[in-house]
This record gives structure tokens, C-alpha cells and sequence, in this order.
């Protein structure tokens, strides 16, 4: 239903999706992006960009929460097991994990809600949603405005096999920025 609704409001409708889907709601932002794309594939930027933007909002905001409501709060409302494993995933990767998540179908929310808990820095946070949020963005409309929804079909009737190396090649550009970034900080 809600999704029905956002439908309407085109690209304004893409920017709240992101939005909600960066803070509590369990529906990619890819839902309203690919049909739009199909029939106003000439607003590939805009879309890409409102989407981008929508998921970085919504990631700040993710992060302001956990950073707020700590654990009590977030303990209450997401399951336990995943927030452990989200606690192991940064402990293993660092701020590539949220990185990882804003690229794959991890739970990306959470992610952004436990970097407020572990005190993250916001900028860093920032700059790792924008990147790997757009990524994500630009290689989904690229492949909708030039394959259409066929190769979304087509993907999801093939093999775990080249689902995993998509999401590797992925996971290795956003390891290769993070890298540079780190660097330049210091």
C-alpha cells in the first residue's frame, strides 16, 4: 500500500523510499528506482542522485538514533542476532562493513544505527553512504535503462554462484575507495 502510494509521487516518492528504507523500512529503494527508470529512462541522473541522497539522509538519521537511544532502544526493536552479528561484521571490517551493507542486501539500516552506537564519526559515515549508496544507484538504473527489467529477472533466476561474485567485485571497489579514504585522513 505504501509503496503503491510512494509509486505516484515519482521522484519525490524514490526520495522517501530511500529515505524510510535507510531508517526502518524492509523495502529496497530498487522497488520504485527500476519502474521508473523503465518508462523515464532520460531522469537516470536525477533519480540516481534523489535515491543517493534520500539513503544518506536516512543513514544520518539511523545513526543520530542509535547514537541517542543506544543500545536499550535498539535492542528493543531489532532482533538481537542480527545486532550481534552487525557488532562482529564491524569489529571484523571496520567502517567497510557499512560499506558492504549499503552495496549487498545486508541490512543496511541497521548498520547505520549501530555506527551511531559505536560512535562512528558522521562525516565518515557520510562519505562512505554517498559513495557506496550511489554505486549501488548508478550501476542499478546503468543496467535498468540499458538491459530494462530483463536482467533484474534474469538475475534473479540465476545462480547463488554469480550473485556472490556481483556482490565481490562490488565489495572489492568499496574496499579500494575506503583504502583511499583512510589514507587521506592520515
Amino acid at each position: 500500500m505504501l509503496i503503491e502510494v510512494l509509486r505516484g509521487y515519482g521522484l519525490v516518492g524514490i526520495f522517501i523510499l530511500a529515505l524510510m528504507e535507510a531508517i526502518f523500512l524492509p523495502v529496497p529503494v530498487e522497488t520504485l528506482l527500476i519502474p521508473f527508470l523503465i518508462v523515464k529512462p532520460k531522469l537516470y541522473v536525477l533519480a540516481v542522485v534523489l535515491s543517493t541522497a534520500g539513503s544518506v539522509l536516512g543513514a544520518m538519521i539511523g545513526h543520530t538514533i542509535g547514537k541517542i537511544g543506544g543500545k536499550k532502544i535498539v535492542y528493543k526493536y531489532i532482533n538481537n542476532n542480527k545486532i550481534d552479528k552487525v557488532h562482529e561484521l564491524f569489529n571484523r571490517y571496520g567502517t567497510l562493513a557499512v560499506a558492504i551493507a549499503a552495496l549487498t542486501p545486508l541490512p543496511y539500516k541497521i548498520f547505520a544505527i549501530i555506527s551511531g552506537i559505536l560512535d562512528m564519526k558522521r562525516e565518515k559515515l557520510a562519505i562512505i553512504a554517498l559513495i557506496s549508496r550511489g554505486i549501488r544507484f548508478l550501476i542499478v538504473g546503468f543496467i535498468t535503462i540499458r538491459y530494462g527489467g530483463k536482467f533484474f529477472a534474469k538475475l534473479n533466476s540465476t545462480t547463488i554462484d554469480v550473485k556472490i561474485l556481483v556482490i565481490l567485485s562490488a565489495i572489492f571497489i568499496i574496499y579500494l575507495v575506503s583504502k583511499i579514504i583512510t589514507h587521506k585522513e592520515r
